[in-house]
């Protein structure tokens, strides 16, 4: 939208390695340097100052800062003087500067400039786990979140992930005005190409790409395996729903199918990190299980790896309870891997009727659905099919677009 100085200032802070990802994305549709617009990143880290745009400022605020309980001293000891001084002098004012910020645990302040704030989901709150730490952390940091999104409802617009998230803003944010609230869903990367996703899954074995042998035992070719990626410990992902489920399929086929029973693969360093509790507690429960024979852990894998470790596997399954939006799935179904997925939260809007949507809670019903993917080579062509269908209609660029008109209304 033009107004009198055809110009708009447009301020992100990126938190973690966030921001790189989303100016490379989207830098056609938002950060176009043919366009008088002029945009200051205040962060700590990242590439963008590689660009010779000349519309385009990097202001560094020091070293990286993870996310912890001194989120809300970083932010008024860094964030906010430096922002402050951009003010004071007069490099940035209220009326043509939009402050947008992807993560509300770092603070934000809309007196200052007018705010567009982006929410993922609630998981916290809907499962009162704030810290994976003692109680006393826990309590702490629920109030330190609280007051992060005390500000919200000044925020010129909220944007949710998905059409559940919005529903969460409303009920945990009830201050916020309905009209202030829009749904952007996020992008799906393409990490395999549509026509190679295809093939791959049609052809099944004959050449895909190969698994390092440090993740699973030597006669993974033979069994095959299942995977669960991009999950995690923590009580919504509901790992343990995966392992009772996939304990269930075994009971099915281990009588007629001893030799051939395949494997469950768990991808991500997380599970292997047993200084937390949770991934001790879920080790314990697969060792009680007897099933340690039978599941693999990854630890930290490449992006290299994660291709070759999906088209592999007969299926991919993520049974979260409580999801704002489902990027690894839709991972997934870039690679024509057919999905089984929990049905409720976001999943619904993700997957559609492109992948099996189960009860996660429901061992049976879990069981049941891996075995109808792993028995029916016709099943798994018709859903990995549907799959890549699907994702097509999550775009990064479609994703940039939609912000752009929410900036552009506000500023």
């Amino acid at each position: 939208r033009q107004h009198s100085t055809d110009k708009m200032y447009l301020i992100m802070y990126d938190h973690n390695s966030t921001l790189d990802n989303f100016i490379f994305k989207k830098r056609k549709e938002i950060i176009d340097p043919r366009k008088r617009k002029e945009y200051v990143i205040n962060t700590p880290r990242c590439r963008i100052e590689k660009t010779d745009w000349k519309n385009l400022f990097v202001v560094r605020i020091g070293r990286f800062r993870p996310n912890n309980f001194l989120n809300s001293l970083w932010y008024k000891k860094h964030i906010k003087p430096a922002l402050k001084e951009l003010k004071d002098h007069k490099i940035l004012n209220y009326k043509d500067t939009l402050y947008y910020t992807t993560y509300f645990w770092r603070y934000f302040d809309p007196k200052m400039f007018k705010t567009v704030l982006q929410i993922y989901d609630f998981a916290f709150p809907v499962y009162n786990q704030y810290s994976s730490q003692l109680a006393i952390l826990n309590s702490i940091r629920k109030i330190q979140y609280w007051n992060a999104l005390r500000p919200a409802n000044k925020c010129e617009k909220i944007l949710a992930i998905s059409e559940h998230t919005k529903k969460d803003i409303m009920k945990f944010l009830p201050g916020v005005q309905k009209n202030r609230v829009e749904v952007v869903t996020c992008g799906i990367e393409r990490i395999m190409s549509y026509n190679k996703a295809k093939d791959y899954l049609l052809k099944e074995k004959n050449y895909k790409p190969l698994v390092s042998s440090k993740y699973l035992p030597a006669d993974w070719k033979d069994k095959g395996y299942l995977i669960h990626l991009g999950g995690g410990v923590a009580m919504n992902k509901n790992p343990k729903g995966v392992i009772d489920g996939y304990l269930e399929f075994i009971k099915k086929i281990e009588k007629k199918h001893p030799n051939k029973i395949p494997y469950l693969l768990l991808a991500g360093k997380i599970f292997k990190q047993y200084e937390i509790s949770a991934a001790m507690e879920l080790k314990d429960y697969i060792e009680n299980l007897a099933l340690d024979q039978l599941i693999y852990y990854t630890g930290y894998y490449s992006n290299t790896e994660k291709v070759p470790l999906l088209v592999n596997s007969f299926a991919f399954i993520h049974l979260s309870l409580y999801e704002g939006f489902g990027l690894s799935l839709g991972e997934a179904m870039t690679c024509g891997v057919p999905v089984i997925a929990h049905k409720g939260t976001s999943y619904i809007e993700v997957v559609g009727d492109s992948g099996i949507l189960v009860n996660g809670s429901n061992p049976k019903d879990v069981g049941n659905a891996i075995y109808r993917l792993w028995s029916s080579k016709r099943d798994r062509e018709k859903y990995g099919l549907a799959g890549l269908s699907r994702v097509q209609e999550f775009s990064w660029s479609k994703n940039a677009k939609a912000l752009y008109n929410v900036f552009t209304k506000i500023v």
